[in-house]
């Protein structure tokens, strides 16, 4: 496997991203959800939308799985919506599919 930039390793909540490991247990997995500041929950979101790959289609089954990895909360659905509600994923209208919104689009 590559080395990963700087950039990524900040936003899988490596050693440049403190912030977000406040919200983190051991392995790396979210483990407060939903944090009291809209920043804080920002950041947790923008941490989980950095294991989508950019292109690539998901099912909701697969993005819940995901989540579940990346995340002790049980609640893949609440996950889901706050990503999609805050523009890091977009979904079909029928949520069949879901997709990384580009980073250009955030901004």
């Amino acid at each position: 496997m590559g080395q990963r930039s700087a950039d990524e390793e900040a936003h899988r909540g490596g050693s440049h991203a403190p912030d977000v490991r406040r919200f983190l247990d051991r392995q790396g997995r979210l483990c407060l959800w939903p944090p009291a500041k809209l920043g804080d929950k920002q950041l947790v979101l923008s941490y989980l939308a950095s294991f989508f790959e950019a292109g690539r289609r998901y099912s909701e089954q697969e993005v819940n799985a995901i989540l579940d990895q990346h995340s002790v909360i049980n609640d893949s659905a609440a996950l889901r919506r706050a990503l999609c509600e805050y523009r890091f994923l977009e979904r079909t209208r029928d949520g069949t599919c879901y997709w990384l919104v580009a980073i250009e689009a955030q901004s």
